[in-house]
């Protein structure tokens, strides 16, 4: 997982001294062979500052058998740390917690988060852990820009908070859950998380941000219900649905969208694509382009499908998907040689798993019609 690669790395930020050397600490004499675990910087200001002419001072030693278990709690020596933690203190939960509060009070957010981290490996649900580190996985997030890493982030801070809310039934934690459902493009969700917070919150600024996000998702809400009603073949309450919001936002292309795709599913082919071809004149993503050829092969309209692929590639070059799609109707139309070509090419360029079966999976249908 990238998210654990990402802790990983920090490894390299760490330094280790062997327990025997001239600089030791007495709480690690005689701890079996493990070595001394410091944070680099901690080593460096440490011998600059003269603070280690005797021995390493146990608060760094502390702060570093901390950051080794929160960066891979399975590294090798990781449960000797623990053991020694938990003989040294009384409670090193506590301990734990407050150097964590005091990294991110820092503004040194990784830090935080290897310590929170941490205190998860001595206790799995501890709330406080949980939900800071939830925040904190959202704030390391929007200053990524790795897609991988954003998605595995996103994914653990949704599944603390939820964690959070399920077990401890914490309303204080809705908006920040809230966030992360409309960072994972779950807006009615988002919605349905946070709109208890306005009658049970206590933080009246905190109500307030949550009103000025759910008039901010409400078009996504709006849409997300119209496209679940389409699903379910609710076609009548989707197309009342669907005219208040073109009254509402008659701006908004994807309600636009969606009333093509209520024409449609109503039978009515020739004004559906007549929807469409206006969304694209001013729009002209990939996403409705690909309705517009998906209804065209249903059609059976292959050479007029073709032409709207090319098209279609011309405003969204190297689009995976369509060129999957381009394949489709080169193969409908006995043109299997070239359409091997396109759906390896479009192999090549997807980035998404599923996306990528998909098109092996029309890759075997194209070679099989080629053999016969």
């Amino acid at each position: 997982m990238k998210l654990e690669k990402f802790f990983k790395n920090k490894t390299g930020d760490l330094a280790f001294l062997e327990p025997k050397s001239e600089i030791e600490n007495t709480m690690l004499r005689n701890r079996l062979s493990a070595p001394i675990p410091l944070w680099s910087e901690s080593l460096v200001e440490g011998i600059k500052e003269g603070e280690f002419e005797e021995e390493v001072g146990s608060v760094h030693i502390i702060e570093g058998m901390i950051a080794v278990i929160g960066i891979d709690p399975l590294f090798k020596f990781a449960n000797t740390y623990i053991e020694i933690l938990s003989e040294m203190m009384e409670n090193p939960l506590e301990t734990i917690l407050s150097f964590a509060w005091k990294y991110d009070k820092d503004g040194d957010k990784v830090k935080a988060a290897i310590a929170y981290r941490a205190a998860l490996t001595f206790d799995d649900y501890n709330d406080i852990a949980m939900s800071n580190l939830a925040s904190i996985y959202g704030e390391i997030a929007n200053e990524s820009e790795d897609a991988q890493l954003i998605n595995e982030l996103i994914i653990e801070g949704t599944d603390l908070l939820e964690d959070v809310l399920n077990r401890y039934k914490s309303d204080e934690v809705r908006p920040l859950l809230g966030k992360y459902y409309i960072n994972a493009g779950l807006y009615l969700k988002a919605k349905l998380t946070m709109e208890p917070y306005l009658q049970v919150g206590e933080k009246e600024e905190v109500k307030q941000e949550v009103r000025e996000l759910l008039d901010f998702i409400e078009p996504e809400v709006i849409c997300e219900t119209i496209e679940s009603q389409l699903t379910q073949g609710k076609l009548d309450i989707a197309e009342e649905n669907i005219l208040q919001a073109l009254i509402k936002y008659p701006k908004m292309h994807r309600i636009s969208f969606l009333y093509s795709v209520l024409l449609w599913a109503s039978g009515k082919e020739k004004e559906s694509e007549t929807e469409l071809l206006n969304i694209i004149e001013s729009y002209p993503y990939a996403h409705y382009y690909n309705q517009l050829l998906i209804q065209k092969y249903l059609l059976m309209q292959y050479e007029e499908g073709l032409k709207i692929a090319d098209e279609a590639l011309s405003n969204n070059e190297n689009e995976p998907t369509i060129m999957g799609n381009r394949a489709m109707f080169l193969n409908a139309l006995g043109r299997t040689e070239e359409a091997l070509i396109n759906v390896n090419y479009a192999i090549n360029l997807s980035e998404s798993p599923e996306l990528t079966n998909q098109l092996k999976e029309l890759r075997r249908e194209i070679a099989e019609n080629a053999e016969v």
